[in-house]
């Protein structure tokens, strides 16, 4: 695949399209490190890993990036590292593959439940769980 990583924008939240490539914006407030997967299918290992850096790809609390020559129908996901406090509320686990809150289709149509959870209760650090979760889809606007 390829594709060139700039800054990005913000806004919109989301995943958005555009002529030569497109801007990914998610809202973190709590996290320490933000990585978007692409995936050339949705039962195989990232194709590309883009560790997004705070002090070019931040802005308050949205993380940011533009990846110029990516195409529609291209499969990502996100993985974001912070505190695993769960008493404060905060699940965070880098293992884990997170869904785009803001995607208008997701693969997959399996299982949910134990797929869905931000943690393995078992061992909620270890485990890196990329292959045959969801992912999602990225799509023209006028979708």
């Amino acid at each position: 695949m390829g594709v060139s990583i700039s800054k990005g924008y913000p806004l919109p939240p989301g995943a958005h399209l555009r002529r030569d490539g497109a801007n990914f914006a998610l809202l973190s407030r709590h996290a320490t490190a933000v990585c978007l997967l692409m995936f050339d299918d949705v039962n195989g290992n990232p194709s590309q890993m883009i560790e997004l850096d705070p002090s070019q790809n931040k802005t308050g609390d949205i993380w940011h990036v533009w990846v110029e020559g990516i195409k529609e129908n291209q499969l990502y996901a996100y993985k974001i590292d912070g505190p695993f406090s769960p008493d404060e509320g905060h699940w965070f686990n880098r293992h884990k593959l997170i869904l785009d809150p803001y995607a208008r289709a997701v693969t997959r149509q399996d299982d949910f439940i134990e797929d869905a959870l931000a943690y393995d209760p078992r061992s909620p650090r270890n485990q890196d769980k990329a292959v045959k979760e969801k992912v999602t889809l990225l799509f023209k606007d006028s979708f």
